[in-house]
C-alpha cells in the first residue's frame, strides 16, 4: 500500500499518514530494516581494525580544538564522544554508525513516501547499500561520515524550506549547513551548488538569515585558521598542487565507477541526461551530482583526486534513483536486475575487510600485530616515525605509548607540525623508525640491493630501520615482520641530513 499526498497530513513540518494503524505498520517495517542495517555496521566496526586515517583522527579527538591541519573538527568530536562511551575500534566508530542510521532517516523523510509495501523498503535500502563508499562510511570514521549526515539533513531541510519558508526551516538549514562545513570543506561546494540550482534563494530573507547565522557559528574555526596561519587552505590549495599528468585525468572515472558502483552511478548519469528535473528540489539533486563529479574531474588537472572526494553525490543519487524506480517500472526492473546483484560483491568486500586475505594488502590489516611487535622491541621508549603521520597514530592507538613524527624536507606537513609533540621528549632516549628510502639521504654508510641493506659492520634483513637515539649515539636495528636483529656497532654520526630534527642535542 502506497499513500498519496491526499492521504497524508503535515505535522510540524513532516508528512505523516492520517491512519494511525498505517503509521505504526510503516514505522515497524522501516525501523526493522534500519535496525538490521545498523547491526551490520556495528558488527563490521567491532571486527575490523582501524584504517590508518581513522587512527590519525583518533589523535585529533585526544586534543579537541576548533580546527586541525587537514580538516574541520567535527570528526574529532564524533570520535571523542564515541570513545567516552565505548573503548577500542567500536568506540572510535560508534557515532559514525549512528550518524549513517540517522542519515537514512533524513533521506527517507526527504522522499516522504510512506508505504507499507516491503518491496519499496527493500528498494530503498538496496539502492543505498549498492554504493560502496556509502557503505564504508557507515562504519569508518573519517570526515566524510558526519558530512553525509549533515548533507542528508540539509537536503531534507532545503525541501522543507521550499515548502514553508519560515524561521523554523531556516534554523534547520542553518544547523545542517554549519554541520556540513564543520565536517569537511566540501560542504561549501554543496551549498554553492544548491544556490546555483535556484538563484531565487538569494532573494529570500530567511535564507540570508540562515546563511549569516551559519557564518557566525563558523567564526571559531576561522579564528583558528587565522591564529595558525591558514594551514588548511595552504595545504589544500597550494601544497597539494602537482603538474598535470594524464594518469590523473584518465583514472578519475574508473575510480568513480568503482567507488559509487558503475550500475548505480551510470544510472544516475543517465537520468540526469535523459530527463529534465521536475521541480526546484530535484534540480538541486542534479546540480549536486553533476557538480561534484565535474568539479573534481577538473581538479585532476592540478593533481590526484581521491575517489571518496565525491561521496556527497551519493545522497542525491539515492533519492533520485528511488524516485524514478518507483514511478517507472522499467527502472524498477533495472535496479533489481543490475544494481541489486552488486550487493553480493559489497557483502564479500565487507567479509574481506574482517578476514585477512594473504595475497591482499588492505589498510585494515595487521596494525594491532605490527604495533605489538614494535613495542616488544622498543619497550616503553617514545617512538619517532620518519615521514609518516599514520604510523605514530596507529602505534599510539594500539599500544597507548607516545609516538610522533618528524618530516623530511620532501614530506607533507600534517597535524604533528602544529602540535610540536617532539618538545616533550628533548634530551630523552627515543626510537626512530626510518624507512629504507629515507635512509638513502642519510650520512650513514650503507649498501642497498634487492635483498639486503648492509650497515657496516653487520648485515641485517631488509625492512623497517630502527634508530635508537641517545645524544649523538645511533644504534641501528633492523626488523623483519616476525624477528629482529641488532647490529652491535655504535655509529658516531649525525642524524639523517634530510630530516628536520634540530631539537636533539
Amino acid at each position: 500500500m502506497e499513500l498519496t499526498e491526499t492521504q497524508i497530513r503535515p505535522a510540524h513540518g513532516l508528512l505523516i499518514p492520517q491512519n494511525p494503524a498505517t503509521w505504526r505498520k510503516f514505522t515497524l517495517y522501516f525501523f526493522l530494516f534500519l535496525g538490521g542495517w545498523t547491526l551490520v555496521n556495528l558488527l563490521q566496526a567491532s571486527f575490523t581494525q582501524l584504517n590508518p586515517d581513522e587512527a590519525y583522527y583518533w589523535l585529533y579527538a585526544q586534543q579537541l580544538d576548533w580546527g586541525y591541519f587537514d580538516h574541520p573538527p567535527m570528526i574529532a568530536l564524533f570520535i571523542r564522544l564515541g570513545s567516552q562511551m565505548l573503548s577500542g575500534e567500536l568506540g572510535v566508530r560508534l557515532l559514525t554508525i549512528l550518524a549513517q542510521s540517522i542519515s537514512l532517516i533524513f533521506i527517507w523523510l526527504t522522499i516522504h513516501q510512506w508505504t507499507t509495501d516491503v518491496r519499496k523498503l527493500i528498494l530503498f535500502f538496496g539502492i543505498a547499500g549498492s554504493i560502496a563508499l556509502f557503505d564504508v562510511y557507515g562504519f569508518v570514521s573519517t570526515p566524510d561520515a558526519p558530512l553525509l549526515l549533515f548533507e542528508s539533513m540539509f537536503l531534507w531541510a532545503y525541501q522543507q524550506f521550499l515548502r514553508y519558508a519560515n524561521w523554523k526551516t531556516a534554523l534547520w538549514l542553518c544547523l545542517s549547513m554549519t554541520g556540513m562545513i564543520y565536517s569537511k570543506y566540501h560542504g561549501f561546494l554543496i551549498i554553492a551548488l544548491v544556490c546555483l540550482s535556484n538563484l531565487q534563494l538569494l532573494k529570500k530573507g530567511y535564507f540570508w538569515a540562515a546563511g549569516v547565522l551559519t557564518c557566525l557559528l563558523y567564526l571559531p574555526h576561522v579564528y583558528w585558521q587565522i591564529h595558525h596561519g591558514f594551514p588548511s587552505l595552504e595545504y589544500h590549495l597550494i601544497d597539494r598542487a602537482e603538474p598535470f599528468q594524464w594518469q590523473y585525468l584518465l583514472e578519475y572515472w574508473p575510480n568513480q565507477m568503482a567507488a559509487l558502483n558503475p550500475f548505480t552511478l551510470g544510472f544516475a548519469i543517465y537520468l540526469i541526461i535523459q530527463y529534465r528535473p521536475r521541480d526546484e528540489f530535484e534540480k538541486s539533486l542534479y546540480f549536486i551530482i553533476g557538480g561534484m563529479l565535474l568539479f573534481f574531474w577538473l581538479m585532476t588537472f592540478r593533481g590526484h583526486v581521491e575517489p571518496q572526494w565525491t561521496i556527497a553525490a551519493a545522497v542525491p543519487m539515492i533519492i533520485l534513483i528511488y524516485r524514478q524506480a518507483t514511478q517507472k517500472h522499467p527502472f524498477f526492473r533495472y535496479v533489481h536486475r543490475f544494481i541489486f546483484p552488486t550487493l553480493l560483491l559489497i557483502l564479500l568486500a565487507r567479509i574481506i575487510l574482517i578476514v585477512p586475505i594473504p595475497f591482499m594488502d588492505l589498510p585494515f590489516y595487521g596494525h594491532r600485530e605490527w604495533a605489538t611487535a614494535l613495542q616488544r622491541i622498543t619497550g616503553n621508549r617514545p617512538v619517532v616515525f620518519m615521514d609518516s603521520y599514520q604510523n605514530p597514530s596507529l602505534y599510539t592507538f594500539y599500544t597507548h605509548q607516545p609516538a610522533f613524527t618528524f618530516n623530511s624536507i620532501d614530506y607533507r606537513k600534517n597535524q604533528f607540525d602544529i602540535w610540536k609533540m617532539e618538545t616533550r621528549f628533548h634530551d630523552q632516549p627515543c626510537v626512530l623508525v626510518v624507512h629504507r628510502k629515507i635512509l638513502m639521504h642519510s650520512l650513514i654508510r650503507y649498501l642497498i640491493n634487492k635483498r639486503y641493506i648492509c650497515i657496516s659492520p653487520g648485515i641485517c634483513p631488509p625492512s623497517s630501520i630502527f634508530v635508537f637515539i641517545s645524544n649523538l649515539l645511533i644504534h641501528m636495528c633492523m626488523q623483519e615482520k616476525s624477528s629482529a636483529c641488532l647490529c652491535r656497532s655504535t655509529i658516531h654520526t649525525h642524524l639523517p641530513c634530510a630530516c628536520k630534527i634540530r631539537n636533539f642535542p
